[in-house]
């Protein structure tokens, strides 16, 4: 009877203790979901800046904005824009004048 008691706390113990960390895991996972879609939010073409607009029809005449996104970055505002011809894909980085910042 000793046996199966003892047996019953250690499979009690076991239980609480993966449940534990499985809740701990998801907790992290949760955190940085959270943290990437606080930096990165997918936004219609249609809010982009005129100046990134601008840019585009003039310097990527041709390519279709696939994605666009604003974040946060040093303080300011920027818009990731993933721009798509012939099966290529170009993301460019723009400041809210339409400065690119990043290729």
């Amino acid at each position: 009877m000793k046996k199966w008691n003892l047996l019953f706390v250690f499979a009690l113990a076991g239980a609480i203790s993966t449940t534990a960390l499985a809740f701990n895991l998801n907790a992290d996972n949760t955190e940085v979901a959270q943290k990437f879609l606080q930096e990165k939010v997918e936004i219609p073409v249609s809010e982009l800046p005129m100046g990134v607009s601008d840019f585009i029809s003039n310097d990527f005449a041709g390519y279709t904005v696939e994605k666009a996104y604003k974040s946060e970055k040093d303080g300011a505002t920027v818009y990731y824009v993933d721009l798509a011809k012939d099966g290529s894909v170009v993301t460019l980085l723009f400041d809210g004048d339409g400065n690119v910042i990043e290729e």
